[in-house]
């Protein structure tokens, strides 16, 4: 078991990083699937040792955090439960499963675990609900009420003539500039205020209050969390921060980072080319 670990790890290693999620995320579950698939029945996983079992729930977290792929993460859950049934869990591990369960989203077995399994250091998973009538598959975000803690996912239209979507993060400092630069120009603002999300990507953690602090200092400019990045095929890379221009929900151009001089160039020739300005 350690040897085929070594082996996901080497994978891991020589796959490209930066811009390829993707493939990364394709090449991992490819990897998984090919050294590990033997291992997926509780009979199997009864047979094997307390090491074994441990690195195969690495490997499987491994795999997991680069596809958010449900399979690896309910995969990760089975494995831990027989850690746990052998009393021989430790507090690292179930905060790694907490965590992915909150990457993926599935809300519900995060709540759920955190009442069999409670951690001092993990936050209780907020309340969530879903608005009516979302139509599967297409673009949705989790927003967080103003005075609570509260989560609500709702549509996206981005079907829209003409729209940014920035994928940004308030705890990116690159992301902290681009918007002190933005909020400075009285030009790009007004554009960006009425014509944009603002979306931080699919992480394991939801920093509520932080949110709500980068709301309340800028309105207009309002952030939520993308609630599953396979729903936003349109976005091919989630680094903070990226610019992305669409009409019609089709990506004309595309601006990503925020260097020490900025991109105010580059943000105003993507803005003419979609027509808002």
């Amino acid at each position: 078991m350690e040897q085929r670990l070594g082996t996901l790890r080497y994978i891991d290693q020589m796959t490209p990083a930066d811009g390829f999620y993707k493939m990364r995320a394709a090449t991992m579950a490819a990897a998984h699937e090919g050294l590990f698939a033997e291992y997926r029945s509780s009979e199997a996983l009864a047979r094997l040792d307390r090491h074994e079992l441990e690195s195969l729930y690495l490997a499987t977290y491994t795999a997991a955090f680069y596809t958010i792929d449900q399979k690896h993460i309910r995969y990760m859950a089975m494995i831990l439960d027989e850690l746990h049934a052998r009393k021989a869990a430790s507090k690292e591990q179930d905060m790694h499963m907490y965590e992915m369960f909150v990457e993926a989203r599935l809300l519900a077995e995060a709540q759920e675990f955190v009442r069999r399994h409670p951690l001092s250091e993990l936050k209780v998973v907020p309340a969530w609900h879903e608005a009516p009538n979302l139509i599967t598959d297409q673009p949705t975000e989790l927003m967080i009420d103003a005075n609570t803690h509260d989560l609500l996912r709702r549509q996206v239209d981005v079907r829209r003539p003409a729209q940014v979507v920035v994928v940004a993060s308030p705890m990116c400092h690159f992301s902290q500039d681009a918007m002190q630069a933005l909020q400075a120009d009285p030009e790009l603002s007004q554009v960006f205020d009425r014509n944009t999300v603002w979306l931080a990507p699919q992480e394991t953690a939801l920093d509520l209050d932080i949110f709500q602090q980068w709301n309340r200092d800028h309105p207009g400019k309002q952030a939520t969390w993308v609630f599953r990045r396979e729903e936003w095929p349109m976005i091919d890379y989630w680094g903070t921060p990226t610019f992305y221009f669409l009409q019609n929900g089709a990506v004309s151009a595309k601006v990503t980072g925020w260097p020490k001089e900025g991109q105010r160039a580059e943000l105003r020739s993507a803005l003419q080319q979609i027509g808002l300005l």
